[in-house]
C-alpha cells in the first residue's frame, strides 16, 4: 500500500515553455515522485469531489471510471494498468496523491519519498484552486522566451501564433497574481537560464522545496519530450534558445512584441519597444480558436486513428 505523501509539487507553464525537461529533471531526485506523462484531472476532480470531505465507495468507483476514460490512462495503461488497483485514501487530496504515486516509475511507488507531483501545463490557470485542495503544495512555474514558444506551438501543433501569444501571456498573468498573495508557494524559473546554468537553477529549486541537492538531478539521460527540436534528446539541449530569430519573419516579431511588449520587460527578453502597443482581439482569438481546435483533433486522428484519436481529444477537453 502506498501511503500518501505530506507535500506536493506541480510544475506548470504555458506549454512549449520547458516544463517536460523540469520534471524529467527534478524527478530524478530521490525524494521526489512523479508520473512521466501529464495527469491533466486535478481541476476536473476539484471541480467535481472537492466539496466532499471523504469519498465514500462510490465516489472512489466514479473516480477510478474517470481515470480510465482520461487521455492520462491512455498513455500509462500499458505500462501501469489499473486491474484491481484502488486506492486506500478517503479524501480526494489523499486518493490524488495515491494515483499519482502509483503511476510514477516503479522505484518510487513504495519508496518513502518526501514529495508527490504532476507536470500538467494548464494547471497554471487553476493555482489557487489547487492550493486550496493541497494545502502546502509549492509551484513551479517555468517561463521562456514567447517568441520561442509560440514558434515550438506552431512546429508542434500548428497552432495560431496571436493565439499562443495571447496564452502566453494569460498564464503569465496568472502566475503573477498567484505570487502576489501566495510568495512563498511559487518559484519562477526562466528556462534559458535553466538550459545556461542547471545547476544553479536547479540548486535554487531545492532550497524552494527543502531538499537537499542531488547530483542525480543533472544526469539527463533521456526525455520524454515527444515534440519540437529537443524530442528524444538525450541531455540537456543547450542551444534550444532564441531560435524564433531565424524562423520568425521580422513583421512577426514586431507584432508579438507588440502584444507582449510588458510582459517580456518583466522576464528580461530584450525587444524594441513597440511604436504602437496593440491588444488582442477577443473576436478573432474565438475563431482562432476554432481552427486550433480542428487542427488538433486532426492531428490526434491522424496518429491514433478515428475513433481513438477523437475519444481521446473529447476526453482531454472534457476531463477538464
Amino acid at each position: 500500500m502506498t501511503e500518501p505523501a505530506k507535500n506536493h509539487i506541480f510544475i506548470v507553464g504555458v506549454p512549449r515553455s520547458g516544463t517536460t525537461l523540469m520534471r524529467d529533471l527534478i524527478s530524478r531526485h530521490p525524494q521526489v515522485a512523479m508520473p512521466q506523462d501529464e495527469f491533466q484531472l486535478i481541476p476536473f476532480l476539484i471541480k467535481r469531489f472537492g466539496h466532499k470531505a471523504a469519498l465514500d465507495d462510490t465516489d472512489v468507483d466514479r473516480y477510478l471510471a474517470i481515470l480510465k476514460r482520461s487521455a492520462f490512462y491512455h498513455h500509462r495503461k500499458d505500462e501501469t494498468p489499473l486491474d484491481d488497483w484502488r486506492p486506500a485514501g478517503s479524501t480526494l487530496p489523499e486518493i490524488i496523491s495515491e494515483t499519482l504515486q502509483h503511476f510514477a516509475p516503479t522505484k518510487k511507488r513504495s519508496s518513502d519519498v518526501s514529495f508527490v507531483g504532476d507536470k500538467t501545463p494548464n494547471n497554471l490557470l487553476h493555482l489557487k484552486k489547487i492550493l486550496a485542495c493541497f494545502p502546502g503544495a509549492k509551484f513551479i512555474h517555468v517561463v521562456r522566451d514567447p517568441r520561442d514558444v509560440v514558434l515550438s506551438s506552431r512546429k508542434a501543433w500548428k497552432k495560431s501564433l496571436v493565439r499562443a501569444a495571447f496564452q502566453w501571456q494569460r498564464g503569465v498573468y496568472a502566475a503573477n497574481n498567484f505570487s502576489h498573495e501566495h510568495p512563498d508557494a511559487i518559484l519562477t524559473v526562466r528556462y534559458e537560464d535553466l538550459l545556461a546554468n542547471s545547476r544553479a537553477e536547479l540548486s535554487a529549486v531545492c532550497k524552494f522545496l527543502d531538499l537537499p541537492f542531488d547530483e542525480s538531478i543533472l544526469e539527463l539521460t533521456g526525455s520524454r519530450e515527444k515534440m519540437g527540436d529537443a524530442a528524444g534528446y538525450p541531455g540537456l539541449k543547450t542551444d534550444n534558445t532564441g531560435k524564433f530569430e531565424a524562423a520568425l519573419s521580422e513583421r512577426e516579431q514586431q507584432r508579438l512584441t507588440a502584444l507582449l511588449y510588458k510582459e517580456m520587460g518583466q522576464f528580461g527578453y530584450e525587444c524594441e519597444k513597440p511604436n504602437t502597443p496593440i491588444e488582442f482581439s477577443q473576436s478573432r482569438l474565438a475563431i482562432l480558436a476554432v481552427y486550433d481546435l480542428v487542427g488538433s483533433t486532426r492531428r490526434h486522428v491522424k496518429e491514433k486513428g478515428l475513433i481513438t484519436g477523437l475519444r481521446y481529444r473529447l476526453a482531454q477537453i472534457l476531463l477538464r
